[in-house]
């Protein structure tokens, strides 16, 4: 099958090398074999992460994604596995699209409050906290998350994990990750996701996948994995979408008209 993966901003693979052979190497580990997945950026995105710190920023942004993403059941996909934690335009492209579109979050969150009780996240910028915190906890899994905390930055700043990514150094990050994860586990956290698709398959190429028995979920990972599941839902001749109430999918002709405004 064919399955995209859609990174959140300008990222061309030139300048990005190390993280896309990272990336790429973390779904060559947990694909099907015959699963062939495909990571695109968002040419027309910002090509600052630091841009996505505030959220009407984050918002312009999220429309490049959602053009990106629109292109791709035309363009012979199967499925879009998101690569960005917020899961930006998830549901919008959903909405639309006929093939199954899947966020990382909500894919990572789904699996923790299945194998733990209490998840907690780490994140790499602590300016996302406040709309990670708002979105996981009025999500249909906030009764899952830690109460106290449930999402947690690296020290680190951005400029850093991008300048060690690029290098191929993850040591540091990984000491970061560690000790804020070890702090969730002493209040409770029974699962560890690792809440940004820029560290999070440095745990599954590594095949780090618990802290003294706590898992580690990589929502690259996950969104994949529930990809490919969808997928042979639809080739089963099963439903895989609504298409009643708020999520109702719009007529053709709607969508065509809809699709001259943008």
């Amino acid at each position: 099958m064919y399955i995209l993966s859609q990174l959140p901003i300008s990222m061309p693979e030139k300048e990005y090398s190390n993280y896309y052979q990272l990336l790429y190497k973390a779904y060559e580990l947990t694909k099907e074999k015959d699963t062939q997945v495909t990571i695109k950026d968002v040419p027309k995105g910002f090509s600052d992460p630091s841009l996505l710190n505030y959220y009407g920023l984050r918002q312009l942004n999220g429309q490049e994604i959602v053009r990106s993403m629109l292109q791709a059941e035309e363009s012979g996909f199967e499925a879009i596995a998101g690569a960005c934690y917020f899961d930006t335009g998830i549901k919008t492209v959903s909405n639309i699209l006929s093939i199954p579109v899947i966020g990382p979050a909500m894919a990572a969150m789904n699996i923790a409050s299945m194998i733990g009780e209490n998840f907690a996240v780490i994140t790499t910028e602590s300016l996302w906290i406040p709309e990670l915190e708002h979105f996981t906890l009025f999500s249909e899994y906030g009764g899952k998350a830690l109460r106290c905390k449930p999402i947690r930055a690296l020290h680190m700043s951005m400029g850093e994990i991008v300048e060690d990514l690029l290098i191929g150094q993850y040591e540091k990050i990984l000491e970061d990750f560690y000790s804020l994860s070890n702090e969730a586990i002493a209040q409770g956290a029974d699962v560890i996701i690792a809440g940004c698709g820029l560290i999070s398959p440095i745990f599954t190429v590594k095949e780090i996948n618990q802290i003294d028995g706590v898992p580690i979920i990589d929502p690259m990972v996950a969104a994949l994995k529930l990809a490919e599941f969808m997928v042979h839902l639809k080739e089963s001749n099963m439903a895989i979408k609504s298409k009643r109430g708020r999520f109702a999918n719009p007529p053709l002709e709607i969508q065509n008209k809809g699709f001259e405004w943008i």
